[in-house]
């Protein structure tokens, strides 16, 4: 009983559990791992996107670099970290000469609530408390972690069960087993240079995330995106490289799109950019040019499928292209 009584508080310990308190941290820890790898062997100048996953979900470096004749490196990890720990992860890839395009969501400029806390609190166990944020320390990360572990527990425990279940199902029913191919969220999906290789042909049936709903809350004051956008205008400055934004990339099934979803998002995109050149940078592509509209997004209303992928990639190739000639 005591065991059982001290377990959870056990698991709310990061020296001491044997697993993440987000189900999601190992997907962007190995894509952390795998960019950096890859710029440690890159020269500069290159190219170099950050954000959440929709710059994993959206940028091919290697076809872009093809394109362009430069090293391209794209970080993209989970958007719940929180755009100011991804941009102080993101900072020391980049070096004198580069040019940097900064590519958020509207997501990031909601308010602090926007970030997922286990997230976030395995980023900050993982790499450090640059910002100083409070969930990354005792007690908030000690209680949230514990909740969170529980739960992992207790979700594996299920999936364990209903595998054995379905498993001696299909001996009796002498159904050969099939092992499933791994799916973009899987590790195995993730290539040598941190960047999605799964094959994404098609919309998913399940389509999550409203746009309007997630435009509408945009905050342009405190939000953690204002403070990743002022961080990477200070990183930039720092090892004099230059720096553009890019919205993260929207795409909607609805043709022509609803107009309330392209007023907002102008709307949105125009104070990003306004931002962002208040603090030195310049926009790589006009506010609205990334809607995609068609069958061209994934799962999310962020990430793209390889269509998209191939349409963004043609938009974004010669604005690059000008300003590395520059």
């Amino acid at each position: 009983m005591l065991a059982g009584g001290l377990l959870p508080f056990l698991l709310g310990m990061d020296a001491i559990a044997p697993f993440f308190a987000s189900h999601q941290t190992k997907w962007s820890r190995v894509i952390d791992e795998r960019v950096h790898a890859t710029a440690a062997a890159m020269a500069s100048p290159k190219v170099v996107f950050v954000g959440g996953s929709n710059v994993t979900f959206a940028i091919n470096p290697r076809s872009l670099s093809a394109r362009l004749g430069v090293p391209v490196l794209a970080y993209g990890v989970n958007a719940g970290i929180g755009l100011d720990l991804i941009v102080a992860r993101a900072g020391t890839l980049i070096g004198p000469g580069d040019l940097v395009v900064l590519m958020p969501e509207i997501a990031h400029f909601r308010s602090d609530r926007a970030a997922d806390p286990a997230l976030r609190g395995d980023w900050i166990s993982l790499f450090g408390n640059p910002v100083g944020d409070p969930i990354g320390r005792p007690p908030w990360r000690t209680w949230i972690a514990a909740r969170e572990r529980c739960r992992r527990a207790a979700s594996t425990a299920d999936n364990l069960v209903v595998g054995q279940v379905l498993a001696l199902r299909s001996s009796w029913r002498r159904i050969p087993a099939r092992p499933r191919p791994p799916g973009p969220y899987d590790v195995r999906s993730i290539g040598p240079e941190g960047n999605c290789i799964a094959p994404r042909p098609a919309p998913t049936i399940v389509v999550k995330g409203v746009p309007l709903v997630r435009a509408t809350e945009a905050e342009w004051l405190g939000s953690l995106g204002v403070r990743g956008v002022r961080r990477m205008g200070d990183a930039c400055r720092a090892v004099d490289a230059r720096w553009c934004v890019l919205p993260g990339a929207i795409w909607t099934l609805a043709d022509p799109p609803h107009p309330g979803l392209v007023s907002q998002m102008r709307q949105d995109e125009e104070r990003l950019l306004a931002l962002a050149a208040s603090l030195g940078a310049e926009p790589l592509l006009p506010a609205g040019s990334s809607l995609l509209v068609g069958p061209y997004g994934f799962d999310t209303i962020n990430h793209l499928n390889d269509r998209g992928v191939a349409l963004l990639e043609d938009r974004l190739a010669p604005a690059l292209a000008t300003r590395l000639a520059r």
